[in-house]
């Protein structure tokens, strides 16, 4: 009702999305109980599922699986990450040269002139070659106890012909009659480079290889005419080595890169895909298992029942707002009734706890504060007329603020609703215009329409509204 005591008020309420979620929040017991009952009611039935006959799983059953082509595309490729993973693990976990301390690796260097007259190529390829004789081999083996494979420790050792390895500092200077030799183009050099864990087990290595082209130069030098074997360079080095660094580094991101590889790809399989995975593409052996009907819908049907005591919770809540005739929150009378909106004041009797404290934060950023009783008293007195004060003597907030300020704003004191009380009908008469208090979630809107209808008659005019939270 406005000043010219005309009734006015929407039939459709304005929806308050935020006084909506926080009505929501303070039924969080009724949306536990949902998903509860929403759990328990899903196990039920999946468990009701379980009871039928068992079922027995075959591995010709699992070949019949109906798997989509991408999934069996991206099911050889796991495969193939999978035993690209097994054989870098085994090496990273097998291999001489991931043990070793790259920051101080023993390094042997051995050199070799060798001069044979035309055979002098043929000579020297004949002694890089020698790391293919199995008796070496087996040597070389012999270092290290017979604990590592052959590829393992042969990897320790590399042979060439011609000048010394250009990415080692290892080697030493040929006297002075070899360089002549090699500028006259007689003589070749055979280099020999070798790894050890530690320095005896480079010494032993070198030792097996000084040894087999000793017998071979007493060999040829009966086989070649005018055989040379000259040693001239034969030490051990202790440095940092780049390339045994780099390996390391490489071995342990390859690992991991197939890892990734791997597991992104069999996270995606489902059970029955993974069955088919392992019996297809991994070759493991199937073995048969009996399993409930319904075993693998027992979780999904728990899921889906908090999912739809959720959607319940919600349909709940929306309803009981929509329905809700009392007056909820204090912008209402304004957007609604069209009364002017003198403030919110709280009911200091009432503690502020958990929802309603954020929700009390959250209004008040919004709207402002609620008012206290000497700012209600000074926006009273400000409207410069007298007024009569109705509220819901009944509420026990109202009557104690009423009965607090009556006394201390201009007009004829105050009373009960109304509808209620011939009384306070007759002095809000004689007063002409009233303050109607108000109380959140207890006054309805069926309540303040009559107080408006009964104001409009009399010709009493509503000159505000406060409502009590």
């Amino acid at each position: 009702m406005n000043k010219n005591q005309n009734i006015y008020y929407d039939d459709a309420v304005p929806l308050n999305l935020l006084d909506m979620m926080f009505s929501m929040l303070k039924r969080w017991k009724v949306l536990i109980v949902m998903l509860v009952l929403g759990a328990v009611l899903g196990g039920a039935f999946g468990k009701s599922g379980e009871a039928g006959t068992p079922v027995t799983v075959t591995e010709e059953m699992v070949r019949g699986y109906s798997i989509p082509n991408q999934v069996k595309a991206n099911m050889e490729k796991a495969a193939i990450w999978r035993n690209f993973y097994a054989q870098q693990q085994e090496y990273n976990q097998n291999s001489l040269f991931m043990k070793m301390n790259a920051n101080s690796a023993y390094i042997g260097s051995l050199q070799y002139y060798v001069e044979a007259g035309d055979e002098t190529e043929l000579a020297g390829i004949a002694l890089e070659e020698i790391l293919n004789e199995g008796e070496v081999i087996s040597q070389l083996v012999q270092v290290f106890g017979g604990s590592y494979e052959e590829k393992y420790v042969l990897e320790l050792i590399s042979a060439w012909t011609g000048d010394s390895d250009k990415d080692s500092d290892s080697t030493v200077s040929t006297d002075v009659n070899v360089t002549a030799s090699l500028e006259e183009h007689t003589g070749v050099l055979v280099n020999y480079k070798i790894y050890g864990l530690d320095q005896d087990s480079c010494s032993r290595l070198m030792d097996v290889i000084r040894n087999r082209v000793q017998q071979l130069s007493e060999s040829y030098g009966q086989t070649y005419e005018g055989f040379i074997c000259r040693k001239v360079a034969d030490r051990i080095s202790l440095k940092r080595d780049v390339a045994i660094s780099n390996l390391q580094r490489d071995g342990a991101n390859l690992l991991c890169a197939y890892q990734n590889d791997l597991v992104n790809i069999e996270n995606m399989l489902t059970p029955e895909q993974w069955d088919y995975y392992k019996l297809v593409y991994l070759h493991e052996p199937f073995v048969e298992r009996t399993v409930a009907a319904e075993e693998t819908k027992t979780g999904r049907l728990i899921g889906t029942g908090m999912l739809i005591g959720l959607i319940l919770w919600l349909l709940y809540c929306l309803v009981r707002y929509l329905t809700d005739k009392h007056i909820k929150y204090a912008q209402e009378v304004q957007s609604y009734f069209g009364l002017p909106l003198v403030g919110r004041y709280r009911d200091e009797d009432k503690p502020v706890q958990g929802v309603e404290k954020l929700q009390e934060r959250v209004t008040a950023r919004k709207y402002g504060d609620c008012i206290d009783k000497e700012y209600l008293v000074c926006a009273l007195n400000l409207l410069e007329r007298p007024l009569f004060l109705s509220g819901d003597l009944q509420e026990a907030s109202i009557e104690k603020l009423l009965k607090d300020i009556a006394s201390h704003v201009t007009g004829n004191g105050c009373g009960d609703l109304l509808r209620r009380d011939s009384t306070a009908l007759q002095k809000a008469k004689e007063t002409g215009n009233i303050i109607l208090f108000l109380k959140k979630g207890s006054a309805t809107h069926t309540g303040l329409k009559k107080e408006l209808e009964l104001c409009h008659l009399q010709g009493i005019s509503v000159a505000g509204v406060v409502v009590v939270e």
